[in-house]
């Protein structure tokens, strides 16, 4: 019986990723002004801060690409999703010329589940703190980020190139289409 839920726990997932929506629809002419939400500085899941600005200004022979990443410990079609980004993070980082930044906006209810989801992702992945709920849902509205997991992707000026990447990433598995706009 496990084995069933499971399955169809893993049909729907499939269907959510392949689904278009209307409301992740950004187009990068109305693209929010994500410098101001996200502010100066991110958080490595090692609680080690990094300027905002030192990675929008890598090397002009990089290119440079963030991931908003709309999550929750409680969204089962997260964990997939996860596993997937994690494998295509790593890909796309290993090719020169290439800089792919993760940002995890946690959609979780209370900081012990975020804390406990936030131990199983990368530690290079950047964190908004769950303290700053204000800026989750800033973030959240801006990328019009309905509901978990939704993957949106901004160049390095902070433009949306993607609204709903995570799509794109999931028919894309080794990223030769990548950033799937």
């Amino acid at each position: 019986m496990t084995a069933i839920i499971q399955c169809l726990l893993f049909i729907l997932f499939l269907k959510l990723c392949y689904t278009t929506s209307e409301h992740h629809s950004i187009t990068t002419a109305s693209s929010p002004n994500f410098t101001s939400i996200l502010g100066p500085k991110l958080v490595d899941g090692h609680g080690n801060e990094t300027s905002l600005s030192s990675l929008t200004q890598t090397s002009r022979y990089y290119t440079v690409h963030f991931a908003l990443f709309f999550t929750a410990q409680w969204c089962l079609p997260c964990r997939y999703f996860t596993t997937a980004l994690t494998s295509v993070y790593s890909q796309i980082n290993r090719k020169r010329g290439k800089k792919f930044y993760v940002i995890v906006v946690s959609r979780d209810e209370s900081e012990d589940l975020f804390r406990e989801y936030s131990r199983h992702l990368p530690a290079s992945w950047f964190r908004v703190p769950f303290e700053e709920g204000g800026k989750r849902e800033d973030l959240a509205r801006a990328a019009a980020a309905v509901y978990p997991p939704t993957l949106t992707i901004l160049d390095r000026t902070l433009r949306v190139v993607n609204g709903n990447a995570r799509r794109g990433l999931m028919a894309d598995r080794h990223a030769k289409r990548y950033p799937w706009g």
